[in-house]
């Protein structure tokens, strides 16, 4: 895909085209390639700890002052108070076994106090920034003595260069999104998953590439015809190769591996490489590997695509063919929907069939292991199972621990036990691999779908309109009964709007469309007569304001915001 991006004044326009391709498992990787990994995981971990200290540090500073203390005290105080009316809520929901109870009174005090806390919050936001202004030398001070962590860290993380930059450079990213979305890093833990970076000073061409110019990667060279051959399965055959990449070095000495790389479609000749990264992912028991290609070319600028101003309003609604995701309305009347199909949709009921056989079947089996007598077992293994059969909550990666060290060591002791416990542990590994494994593949299809649906609603469309939202906001819920939070819950993670956000985003970028952001009121505000609508029923589609006007929600929100586009205009 290419991705056109404006330089700064100094430099010249430059487009953007990244090319990704499949990987084999590598013949030559070793324990010490894992260590990279596993020293890139710390690194990441030690800088969310700095970014931690400093943040406490900075709340620290500015919670001196008298009035943002009290603030925070009142803050803390709703937010508990609301958490405990929520715990409450649910209690009432368990104790009568049903979602669908007398819980107005509650519900009413909640929404008061999300609304007190959301003021509040703002207010308390607009002090802290006046605030600031008045400590600019110690939080410099602050500031500088995070920079002096995280440069400390990452020389002594042991990472190679390429690698502790990435690491870097990620944490950078993640920290400016989370300071402005109020988010927090959190730590990883290590998987095995991870990537390797080379980052290429100056870029080399593909033909260097090819070449093996390039000390850092190399790929061996494809037939000069293999992009002319007519047969697809001849053609994916020949396109088969080798990427060579450094991971680490190390006293002088290159550490390399090679991987059979499957290069299904060319890298442009005029590019420069920039950036090459090898990632290793966790999927169920395997990894899978892949190699993305950055590179840099030099491209007239954007020309403004032709066609209409439209608005795009991102949500999550049932409706008969699936599951909608978007609507958009454009200024000449049309208007189009982005409906994820049924038959995706069941892909992933699949996956939360599966979990729940899973569920139910550790379920049944603790049950039988909480009969062993686990008393009479050997010591270590009484140890190891006591936890397993006390908790009320187990994962079952540590039941499955516990047979398999029951097995290799200590199979003599109950055998008929054991092969129960075998038994359970082969059943639920297929049942995990099938899960990962399926849900792997129908969210891989779901994104494919977005993109495909993102570039077909920008086709005549001259500028976008989106709203001006947060993945908080996204994860409200929209269009669902409130009193099914789990519904929608699940609704919303198989819908994914963020994602599709992001697909049109990119699609919009590509073709050169403007995006606009829409700020305001859009779904209960009629855009015939303006009424504001106060519905007894706000999860239907079709909606009717007090002057007799009927309109799809999503619909009325899309003309609205071409409405506020125009008046921006003016």
């Amino acid at each position: 895909m290419t991705e056109p991006r404006l330089m700064t004044d100094l430099e010249t326009l430059k487009e953007v085209v990244v090319r990704k391709y499949g990987l084999l498992p590598p013949a030559n990787w070793g324990p010490d390639c894992d260590d990279e990994l596993a020293r890139q995981s710390a690194l990441w971990n030690r800088l969310v700890e700095i970014e931690r200290d400093h943040r406490n540090a900075y709340f620290a500073l500015i919670g001196e002052n008298s009035d943002v203390a009290a603030m925070e005290a009142e803050l803390a105080a709703k937010i508990e108070r609301r958490d405990t009316l929520r715990a409450d809520q649910k209690g009432r929901r368990q104790k009568a076994r049903s979602r669908k109870i007398d819980d107005g009174d509650l519900r009413t005090e909640i929404q008061a106090l999300t609304g007190e806390i959301k003021a509040l919050s703002a207010d308390l936001k607009a002090k802290r920034k006046e605030v600031r202004e008045t400590l600019k030398e110690p939080l410099r001070v602050l500031s500088d003595a995070r920079f002096a962590a995280v440069k400390a860290a990452r020389q002594q993380s042991g990472c190679w260069w390429g690698n502790y930059n990435a690491v870097v450079g990620s944490y950078e990213v993640a920290r400016k999104r989370a300071l402005a979305t109020g988010g927090e890093l959190r730590f990883h833990r290590h998987d095995g998953s991870g990537r390797i970076t080379n980052q290429i000073q100056g870029g080399m061409t593909v033909a260097d590439l090819f070449a093996g110019a390039h000390s850092q990667v190399q790929v061996e060279p494809l037939a000069a015809d293999v992009w002319a051959i007519p047969g697809r399965g001849d053609r994916d055959r020949a396109c088969h190769t080798i990427l060579t990449a450094t991971i680490f070095t190390r006293d002088g000495q290159r550490r390399a591996v090679s991987w059979p790389m499957v290069m299904h479609r060319p890298i442009p000749d005029d590019v420069r490489i920039k950036e090459v990264v090898i990632t290793r992912e966790r999927v169920g028991a395997d990894f899978r590997w892949a190699v993305v290609f950055t590179c840099t070319r030099e491209a007239a600028p954007v020309q403004a695509a032709a066609g209409h101003l439209a608005a795009v309003d991102i949500g999550w609604r049932v409706v008969n063919s699936g599951l909608r995701v978007a609507t958009l309305v454009r200024e000449d009347g049309q208007t189009d929907f982005v409906v994820l199909p049924a038959e995706v949709i069941g892909k992933f009921d699949h996956v939360t069939d599966i979990q729940s056989r899973r569920s139910g079947s550790l379920n049944e089996f603790l049950a039988k292991l909480r009969e062993v007598p686990w008393n009479s077992a050997p010591a270590i293994l009484r140890d190891i199972a006591k936890p397993v059969c006390q908790s009320p909550k187990i994962g079952y990666g540590r039941v499955a621990a516990l047979v398999l060290r029951w097995r290799q060591d200590f199979a003599d002791w109950r055998p008929g036990d054991l092969e129960t416990a075998e038994a359970w542990r082969k059943q639920d590994k297929r049942l995990w691999l099938e899960q990962v494994n399926l849900a792997d593949k129908v969210r891989a299809r779901r994104k494919e779908f977005y993109r495909l649906e993102a570039r077909r609603i920008l086709d005549g469309v001259s500028a976008l309109i989106l709203e001006d939202f947060n993945m908080a906001e996204a994860a409200r819920v929209k269009g669902q009964d409130p009193a099914l939070p789990d519904a929608a819950r699940r609704n919303r993670v198989i819908a994914a709007p963020y994602e599709f956000r992001l697909c049109l985003e990119q699609a919009a970028d590509k073709a050169g469309v403007p995006r606009r952001k829409h700020v305001g009121k859009s779904t209960w505000i009629c855009h015939v007569c303006g009424a504001e609508v106060r519905s007894a029923h706000p999860e239907n589609l079709g909606q009717t304001c007090e002057n007799g006007h009927t309109w799809d929600q999503d619909v009325n929100a899309g003309w609205n915001m071409l409405a506020g586009a125009a008046r921006a205009a003016e």
